[in-house]
């Protein structure tokens, strides 16, 4: 599927010049994504990118935030090969499907139609990219984009939330962190209230901008538990201190695998640490009981 995509996408339509590269790749890995998805399911396909992610020594986290992390696009290079990283082929299809979220996938693909036709048989560079989805539509991409491209590492978004009970309004406060000298990202944040049946309650997605970002929702009773990050909706990581009967809660119920996963690495994380502290410490019963 990858290589067959490339006969449109690398080929009848080739990038302008060697920065290109990262368009070629980001957009046929996300054409084939869709391809495993639909012969093994979007669940499989979605939980295998996202380990790939998190990886602790390998992962494309790790190499995004260590010494040899760099943009999408660099600024030069000594080897055409220094463009072709874990960077090339994860992070920069992780924006591609930011992208698609943002705008919606109908929207998405008559977007690609629109940049396939018009540059058919000729050259292509990323603002061209960029521009046939933006007039599909009709949502400013460029800005998002740049510091996407052009930035290394990624947004650590902290979330914190409170529950009015008398206006049963809940609110979310994300505060993210980027590079020293940098710029906030922009990305979709998608997120649900569900309750201890693990019924959604409401589920949201925002288009999140800015260090500091507050999302309300109104006329909607307590959660028993927070699904966020829902999909991994966007590439960062996500601080959020859920308790454990939240987290044992939403390993058992979330109706979203991504959530589920996560929730679990969170308890494992939690009971590492505790064996570490105290060698002599057992696994919790309720964190035993989860492999049955």
């Amino acid at each position: 599927a990858h290589e067959y995509h490339h006969n449109q996408n690398g080929s009848e339509v080739t990038g302008r010049s060697p920065f290109e590269i990262w368009l070629n790749e980001a957009v046929t890995v996300h054409v084939e994504e869709q391809h495993h998805a639909f012969f093994f399911g979007e669940d499989y396909n979605r939980l295998d990118r996202v380990l790939e992610l998190l990886a602790p020594a390998s992962g494309t986290f790790a190499l995004d935030s260590g010494a040899a992390s760099m943009p999408i696009i660099p600024e030069g290079f000594n080897d055409p090969n220094d463009l072709i990283t874990a960077v090339t082929y994860v992070k920069a299809p992780e924006y591609v499907r930011m992208v698609e979220s943002l705008i919606g996938k109908d929207t998405f693909v008559r977007g690609l139609d629109r940049y396939f036709k018009r540059f058919k048989h000729s050259n292509a560079a990323t603002q061209d990219w960029m521009e046939a989805m933006e007039e599909e539509s009709g949502q400013p991409l460029k800005e998002m984009s740049e510091t996407w491209l052009r930035q290394t590492k990624f947004p650590v978004v902290e979330v914190s939330a409170e529950y009015d009970q008398d206006a049963r309004k809940f609110t979310f406060f994300l505060k993210q962190k980027f590079p020293e000298g940098g710029k906030p990202w922009e990305f979709p944040f998608r997120a649900a209230l569900v309750d201890e049946n693990g019924s959604d309650l409401v589920e949201i997605m925002e288009r999140v901008s800015g260090e500091t970002s507050e999302i309300v929702i109104e006329n909607v009773d307590i959660p028993a538990f927070l699904s966020l990050n829902r999909g991994y909706s966007f590439y960062g990581k996500l601080v959020y201190k859920a308790s454990h009967d939240e987290l044992m809660m939403q390993v058992r119920k979330d109706r979203d695998i991504i959530g589920r996963f996560t929730a679990f690495y969170n308890l494992v994380d939690r009971e590492k640490l505790k064996l570490l502290k105290n060698p002599e410490s057992k696994p919790s019963e309720s964190f035993i009981e989860l492999y049955y």
